[in-house]
Formats: structure tokens, sequence, C-alpha cells
């Protein structure tokens, strides 16, 4: 009786060569992650001009809270969470009247922003793999 055989050549070499690339790629994860999160946090800390005749003090609490990161399980990315109280009604997608069309979403910030951010990430990578 005649079998069917498969045989893999080179696979221990190809699984070595897949584990030296993931070594060399967590930490460009890590890097392209900050260079992603000072991006997207300049431009959530943008104040908008006050508005005329306002005698309103700003304490720049919001912009604060746009400060800390943390990194999500896995270095499959990171978050950006603002825990200022009022954070979701000046620039969360339900924003206030009074906010709304002064202070562009967070949302709509990421959204604009994502080309940069995965332009990031992809240099690391080259980066990492050249």
């Amino acid at each position: 009786m005649s079998g069917l055989k498969v045989e893999i050549a080179h696979l221990p070499e190809v699984q070595h060569a897949l584990h030296d690339a993931a070594a060399r790629l967590a930490p460009a994860f890590v890097q392209a992650a900050g260079v992603a999160r000072r991006l997207l946090v300049a431009e959530l800390t943008k104040y908008p001009a006050p508005l005329p005749g306002s005698t309103y003090v700003r304490t720049f609490r919001l912009r604060r809270g746009w400060e800390r990161a943390s990194g999500i399980t896995g270095g499959g990315g990171f978050q950006l969470i603002n825990a200022v109280p009022y954070a979701p009604a000046v620039q969360g997608d339900a924003q206030r009247p009074g906010f709304r069309g002064r202070w562009e979403p967070a949302s709509r910030i990421a959204y604009r922003l994502q080309e940069e951010v995965m332009a990031a990430y992809e240099d690391a990578v080259q980066e990492a793999l050249s």
C-alpha cells in the first residue's frame, strides 16, 4: 500500500526568522504608540478662542485630562481617556449645545489623524525590519 507524504522543508528556519521579526516589532509598536499619542494629545488639548466678552477664567483642567494614556494588553494599541467629569459634554460625540461647533469632538480628531497615526506605525515597522 502506498501512502502520501508531505514534507515542509526549512520550517524551523522560517519559524526562527518570524520569531526574530516579532521580537524587533514589539519595541517598534511601543515607539509608534508614543508618536501616535503625542499627535493625538497635541490636537485634543487645543482650546478654541474664548467667546467675545466672556469673563470665564479657564482652568485648563480638560487639557490636563488628556495627558494620560494606558496601553492595551498585548501591545495592540493604547487608550486615551479623559477622566474630567465634563469632558463628554465638551469633546464627546454628544456635545452640549454651547460647545458644538467650537470644540472639535475627540472622535473626529482621531478620525482626522488616522492616516498620520497609521504612518507612524508603518514607519516604525519598516525601520524595525530593515
